[in-house]
């Protein structure tokens, strides 16, 4: 009789699978290997990046400020109230402006008077104190201010300032410098990188005319005394940059969630610029896009976080535009990557060859140079009201006018602003980038003779006495 113990049917079925399965086995072996090899690899591509919360309070953050109490609602409210100059009367607009306001510019007049409206509801939404973008979400819908409308409001505010001086009534100009001052600090608020630069190039452009209008004659010392303190006033409505580099934390992270070869490409065909980075949908899923942009970022700001309230003398060297090399300090305990490890990783993401990290602190400092150098000018020019002349020494300022020199903080060692007269006027200005001082021959971007860069930043201080009276004819 047939053996047909359990062991015997068992020993048949293996003898039998392992006949049939023969190379068909090894190919099979081979095919599930090369099905499973892209899941292997998107995991090993998500893998080399731990997955790790924002290193902030993201619900404290983002919590929603009152709308009474939120600029953002005035000054979207001042846009839409904007009128535009008429395409016919354009190219006189700008030529105008070029020169600035004067009794001739018959398209600026127009241009103001269409915006009273538009201003007036923008000078009172300066007076609010907090600014949150809403609702945070993207940078596409989000976050980012209308460059467009809030540049011409800010230059409307510069005309206005312009024409108060010019008509002989300088004094009329405090409230719009008040306004356009506090309107460049205010949209750096809870918003990302690019509203901070923004704000910063704004206050660059209403700097310039401040300073031009410090220089009017009719001017007294408690005036200029009113105009130093709205911008220490208006100073501390800046944002510390940490809370910038939150906010574009977030801002990316939901932007890069969004993220598709289709937006990518078409991005690229509507600007003329940038690169595809990766042509395909089956690509991107294959190097795990965008999931692994979007887990770089919290990584990203754990790195900023720790080194941006550091002054510019003392940060670390910054890698590739992206991240601080903290390998000469101590590491954090809760850092999950090195410095060089995250650099690596950046480049093989979708935000390679992104440098806003050094771009924003370029921004941040430039900005913190032109607002120390201003602040000397008008005491400056307040002790011209009192003196007939400018002091000899800064230290002449201290502590009538300032309290101290502020510190240059693009010098290499601890040193004050240079200052000195020039001629029947003074300058004072930063050593800058080549941390140098190059004599003061070229403060200013209308001084620039060699290259497209400065040798200092800074302003000329002119004398009141060389200024021309203005009077309404």
């Amino acid at each position: 009789m047939p053996d047909c113990s359990t062991n015997h049917i068992e020993t048949f079925r293996k003898t039998f699978l392992q006949r049939w399965l023969g190379w068909r086995g090894v190919v099979l072996f081979f095919v599930l290997m090369l099905i499973s090899l892209p899941f292997l690899y998107r995991g090993y591509r998500l893998g080399q990046v731990p997955v790790l919360d924002p290193p902030f309070d993201v619900e404290e953050f983002t919590r929603p400020i009152p709308d009474d109490e939120n600029a953002y609602h005035g000054f979207e409210q001042a846009y839409g109230e904007l009128v535009d100059v008429p395409d016919a009367e354009y190219e006189a607009y700008n030529a105008q402006l070029e020169t600035g306001w004067d009794l001739g510019t018959d398209v600026l007049e127009r241009h103001l008077d269409n915006n009273r409206r538009a201003l007036k509801t923008w000078r009172e939404t300066c007076e609010l104190d907090q600014y949150q973008p809403h609702p945070y979400q993207t940078q596409d819908d989000g976050p980012l201010i209308p460059v467009i409308d809030s540049r011409e409001l800010c230059r409307l505010a510069e005309i206005q300032i312009q024409k108060s001086a010019k008509l002989g009534t300088p004094k009329k100009a405090l409230p719009w410098i008040r306004a356009s001052l506090r309107h460049a600090y205010l949209i750096r608020q809870r918003g990302p990188i690019n509203n901070y630069q923004v704000g910063v190039a704004y206050f660059s452009s209403s700097s310039c005319v401040i300073n031009d209008w410090s220089s009017h004659p009719q001017l007294t010392r408690t005036e200029l005394d009113e105009a130093i303190q709205e911008l220490v006033t208006a100073r501390q409505l800046n944002p510390e940059f940490s809370e910038v580099l939150k906010a574009e934390c977030l801002a990316n992270a939901s932007l890069y969630e969004l993220w598709s070869v289709e937006l990518d490409q078409h991005v690229h065909d509507t600007i003329g610029s940038g690169e595809v980075r990766l042509g395909s949908n089956w690509r991107a899923w294959l190097e795990g896009e965008p999931a692994y942009t979007v887990r770089l970022f919290p990584h990203m700001a754990q790195n900023h976080l720790r080194f941006i309230h550091r002054d510019r003398r003392d940060r670390p060297a910054i890698i590739h535009g992206s991240v601080f090399d903290a390998t000469a300090s101590s590491p954090s305990k809760s850092s999950l990557l090195t410095s060089h490890e995250l650099d690596t990783l950046i480049s093989q993401s979708l935000i390679s060859g992104q440098s806003w990290l050094s771009s924003g602190l370029r921004a941040t400092d430039r900005d913190e140079a032109r607002y120390r150098c201003l602040l000397v000018a008008l005491a400056a020019q307040a002790y011209f009201r009192d003196h007939g002349e400018f002091p000899a020494d800064a230290a002449e300022l201290i502590p009538e006018y300032l309290d101290e020199i502020p510190d240059d903080l693009y010098s290499p060692t601890p040193a004050p602003l240079i200052y000195r007269r020039d001629g029947e006027g003074a300058v004072v200005y930063s050593r800058f980038e080549n941390e140098i001082d190059d004599g003061g021959l070229e403060v200013d971007y209308s001084e620039r003779s060699v290259s497209n860069e400065l040798l200092e930043l800074g302003y000329r201080i002119r004398s009141p006495l060389t200024q021309p009276l203005y009077a309404p004819k």
